[in-house]
Parts: C-alpha cells; sequence; structure tokens
C-alpha cells in the first residue's frame, strides 16, 4: 500500500472521529486542555472505534491463513530507549489483521509479544485481564507516560517540514503523531498546525487558497512540487551562434537578462534589497529566513509578526497587504 493511499484512509478516519468537535474551531485550538474538554476524557475515542469496528475486524480475519503470533518477529521490551508502547500497538493491529489473528486468538498468544522488563510485567498482570482490549489497558498504565499527551503535543507544535522532506512523508509523520495522542485533535486543528509548518515555499500561494482539508492541502502542494520541479530544470535558450536557424534564435537584448535567470532562486520573490535585510526567523541581517541557521521559528512571511502566519497576522489583514517576504 503507498503512503498516499495510507494517508487517505488515516484522514478519513479521523474524519470520523472529529464529527462532533467541529465547534472547536472558535476555541483555542492549540491549547491541550481546551481540546481535551471539548471531546472528552482521553482514551474514550480510541475505545469506542475498538467497540464499533470489532465485529467487523473479526470477520475479515477469519479468512485468512492465521501465521502464529510467535512467528511476528515482534517482541515489546519496555525499555525507553527500544520501540514506543504506541508504535507497537500500531505494529501489533498491522500484523494481526495482515496475519489473519483474531483479538481473542492475540490475547491467548499475547506471551509470544514480549521479552525483557516487559516480558517480566505480563507475568505478573496477565491474570488481571480477560481480554486483549482491557491488556491494553494495563499496559497504557504501566509504559504510557503520565504527561504523554502534553509532552506529544509540545513536539507537534515544534514539528516543522525539512528541507529534503517530501509533503507526503511530512503530513503522514503529522498524522502519526496525533493518532498517537490519547486526547483527539479535531481535523481543523490538525490542518491548521500542517499548515504553520510546511516548508515556507507553499506559503505564498497557499495564502489566498481555501484549504478545508489535509488531503486537500496534499494535493495541492504536490501539484506546486510539480511546478518546482519544472521550474529547477528550466534552461536557458542557446545562444544565436549555435542555432542551425539563427533568424529563429532567441536574441538577447543584453547580458544581464539572460544571466539573470541563474540568480533567481525557486520559491523565492526576485528583490533588489541589499545583503542587510534584516532576518524574521532570528532578528539577525545579512540573511533571509530560508538560510537562516537558527532553530525555525513560527512568524509572518509578509511583516515578521512573531507567532502567527501569513494567513492568520491581524495586522497584515487589516492592510491587506500579503506580498512581501525575507
Amino acid at each position: 500500500m503507498d503512503i498516499r493511499l495510507k494517508l487517505l484512509l488515516a484522514v478519513d478516519r479521523l474524519q470520523e472521529k472529529t464529527k462532533k468537535d467541529r465547534k472547536t474551531r472558535d476555541l483555542t485550538v492549540f491549547d491541550l486542555p481546551v481540546l481535551r474538554q471539548t471531546v472528552g476524557q482521553p482514551g474514550a475515542h480510541s475505545s469506542a472505534m475498538e467497540a464499533e469496528n470489532s465485529s467487523s475486524d473479526e470477520e475479515q480475519v477469519v479468512k485468512l491463513k492465521p501465521v502464529p503470533v510467535r512467528d511476528w518477529g515482534l517482541k515489546f521490551t519496555g525499555r525507553p530507549d527500544d520501540m514506543s508502547f504506541t508504535t507497537f500497538l500500531e505494529r501489533v493491529e498491522e500484523k494481526r489483521r495482515s496475519r489473519g489473528i483474531s483479538r481473542a486468538r492475540l490475547f491467548t498468544d499475547a506471551v509470544d509479544l514480549f521479552e525483557s522488563d516487559a516480558h517480566t510485567w505480563y507475568n505478573l498482570v496477565k491474570n488481571w485481564a480477560t481480554d486483549w482490549e482491557s491488556l491494553i489497558e494495563l499496559m497504557r498504565e504501566q509504559f504510557l507516560p503520565e504527561n504523554l499527551d502534553r509532552d506529544l503535543f509540545e513536539e507537534i507544535k515544534h514539528r516543522t517540514q525539512g528541507s529534503q522532506e517530501s509533503i507526503g512523508l511530512y503530513i503522514a509523520s503529522m498524522i502519526g503523531l496525533f493518532n498517537k495522542m490519547r486526547t483527539p485533535i479535531p481535523e481543523e486543528t490538525q490542518l491548521e498546525m500542517i499548515l504553520e509548518r510546511i516548508d515556507p515555499y507553499y506559503h505564498p500561494f497557499l495564502a489566498f487558497e481555501n484549504i478545508t482539508s489535509v488531503t486537500q492541502l496534499l494535493t495541492y502542494c504536490r501539484k506546486l512540487d510539480v511546478k518546482r520541479g519544472l521550474a529547477k530544470s528550466y534552461i536557458p535558450p542557446p545562444p544565436k551562434k549555435k542555432s542551425l536557424v539563427p533568424e529563429l534564435a532567441y536574441a538577447s537584448t543584453s547580458t544581464s537578462v539572460s544571466s539573470s535567470h541563474s540568480s533567481i532562486v525557486v520559491g523565492e520573490v526576485p528583490t533588489t534589497r541589499s545583503v542587510t535585510t534584516k532576518c524574521f526567523n532570528c532578528d539577525q541581517v545579512g540573511h533571509r529566513h530560508r538560510t537562516c541557521p537558527s532553530p525555525k521559528k513560527i512568524f509572518c512571511f509578509n511583516c515578521g509578526k512573531k507567532d502567527v502566519t501569513i494567513r492568520s497576522c491581524p495586522d497584515c489583514k487589516r492592510s491587506g497587504n500579503r506580498q512581501g517576504r525575507r
């Protein structure tokens, strides 16, 4: 399954989870306590979804030839330097479906999933659980950090798109982080957080677009990537003297015109500002934010106002000016 399909499926699941959360758009959506009060207690959504889909999942897996849990090659140690608990659960669910194992069988063979510290813990609590779901709850109490949602939310707020990271991989990573939280994050909030943290190259193009879903954002940004690739592969026309038909060749009127192509950086607006231009990211002079060595911050690409984007900047909205970048 390619990453686009996985992403679209993940978005569909998120849309189902957040149908009742539409009213959060008028709240402080980046405040985790507000989200918790709006959508309910952590973990409630996952239990409901599991209960709703349990019967259909069981019907699907029994049609496959079962592969014993011991042959999965998947082990959870419970150590902080090893696989995280949330990642472990995701991989168990993936393998359970593809290996044709029911949740009842998974609970019976659960001992084959643990080793090291986690195996010791399992032997102590195995009689307290009555099924796979109750075992998961015991594992959450033991292996999930107390402030997981708070710390994970902070990590999400600082997760920006890497310079060499594709838009598809970045959005998939962000959705993966959102899905690891026990407090469900509404899609409107996810979209806004992703929009503010993607490569600044996209911002001027998205400023006047009405993006209403993560899927739409992914599709639009991929189209922009195609255009960016075409711009990077642009080759200036050959000189007239090398043409087989000189009268139809491009005749440059000045040497500065042809050389100007090489000075244009894709994704940057050509400018005549001097090298003393102030960087909006670190407030130093001599470079722009795209080449700034300091950690990336959130700011308006038009006026430099901190903690807002060009889409949400109150100053630029009032003035109606969204053209400048540094």
